[in-house]
């Protein structure tokens, strides 16, 4: 059909699976791949051997610019030198690339988290392998072997990043397919596991009275109470910031960087968990956290939430159990919404619509749920 022409370049079907080749002549060829991205490449034979010299994704590289590029690599390997082809962009290239766009989404620590998730058992394998080379068999290979481990949630979860960052790839024009699109069915399912937690009215009520009568560290003890009372999770106890409070107002405020989704999220504060920040002022009013560790330079860790309950006696219940126990009473209560209860654990409306109706309609129906919660809690500590 005689070389390529920009009109025609933009007809260029699209295969159905694979790619196709299409060539301007000398070499010069544009690649287009099911996903519809189109490449240019250049094939040469150099000492007996074929070479496919990638010279850039269309349209960003135009006709006329593959055209010059490619003239300008035949005339470096006429004078036996090499291509000067950009170093291929690996899969740990794109993988940096896409947690930082993460960064602009979701907080600083479940950032941290998904990035050790994936230096710990993916990039060791895959971080060095050129992106437009993986093929799902070895990501598989690579999947499974987590898999075998027994951490089949963690292997389910690495599919996803391993999947989103391979898009990321497509888009940016790095590659042209995502190879860990189809491998969910071809990973074993999740064993259901979850948070070790009391959800009886009369063991919740027992673990809130032996929290109140903690007998160490006062700025732990009040800690744990306030986790109770706020059903908030640990790293937003452990690291509140007395800025983050309005008393007057009986509210706290996390700006979104402390939120795992990184949005702005405000907790209706009932009158037992004034009063415990009341106590806590007189405490560590004068520095910047709440409750502060040994060092007053940082929060409280969630470790040492969890060894207080241990201490207690508390070994059915991890500090991040309260979520559940308020989430099964409060349901089981029947005086409250479900979208009421689900806002208060701070999970978000996917739907804009919704979370707007959330912001301007919840608020009341929240600080009913929070003052009946700890009116329920208190009833621990009476008798």
């Amino acid at each position: 059909m005689g070389r390529l022409t920009d009109a025609r370049i933009r007809t260029l079907p699209i295969p159905a699976t694979g790619r196709k080749k299409y060539a301007d002549g000398g070499g010069l060829s544009l690649l287009v791949a099911f996903t519809g991205k189109k490449v240019w490449y250049l094939r040469r034979r150099v000492d007996g051997k074929e070479q496919m010299v990638r010279l850039g994704a269309y349209p960003d590289m135009g006709l006329a610019d593959a055209r010059k590029a490619a003239v300008e690599v035949r005339g470096r390997l006429s004078r036996g030198l090499p291509a000067k082809e950009a170093p291929a962009v690996t899969f740990g290239d794109v993988a940096r690339e896409w947690l930082a766009l993460q960064g602009e989404k979701l907080s600083p620590g479940y950032v941290r988290d998904i990035g050790e998730r994936l230096a710990r058992h993916v990039l060791p394998a895959l971080g060095k392998r050129p992106v437009a080379e993986l093929r799902p068999g070895e990501v598989l290979d690579v999947l499974q072997g987590v898999a075998a481990q027994g951490i089949r949630e963690t292997t389910r979860r690495l599919r996803r990043y391993v999947s989103a960052i391979c898009r990321l790839a497509v888009i940016k024009g790095y590659a042209d397919i995502d190879p860990a699109a189809s491998l969910a069915e071809a990973l074993p399912p999740p064993v259901a596991t979850h948070m070790p937690a009391r959800t009886s009215p009369e063991e919740v009520r027992a673990l809130f009275a032996s929290c109140a009568a903690y007998w160490g560290n006062r700025t732990i003890r009040n800690a744990l109470l306030l986790l109770a009372l706020t059903a908030a999770r640990p790293g937003m106890i452990a690291g509140a910031h007395w800025e983050e409070f309005d008393l007057a107002g009986a509210s706290w405020t996390l700006p979104p960087a402390r939120m795992k989704m990184r949005r702005r999220f405000a907790v209706p504060l009932s009158a037992p968990a004034l009063e415990i920040l009341d106590e806590q002022a007189g405490i560590s009013g004068g520095g910047v956290f709440v409750f502060p560790g040994r060092d007053r330079t940082r929060g409280l860790s969630n470790g040492a939430l969890n060894a207080a309950l241990r201490t207690l006696g508390a070994h059915d219940h991890v500090a991040h159990g309260w979520r559940s126990s308020f989430s099964t009473l409060a349901h089981e209560a029947g005086h409250f919404r479900g979208e009421v209860i689900e806002k208060a654990l701070a999970h978000e409306q996917k739907n804009r619509v919704a979370a707007a109706y959330d912001r301007s309609e919840l608020w009341p129906e929240r600080v009913e749920l929070m003052d009946w919660w700890g009116a329920f809690l208190l009833e621990g500590l009476q008798g």
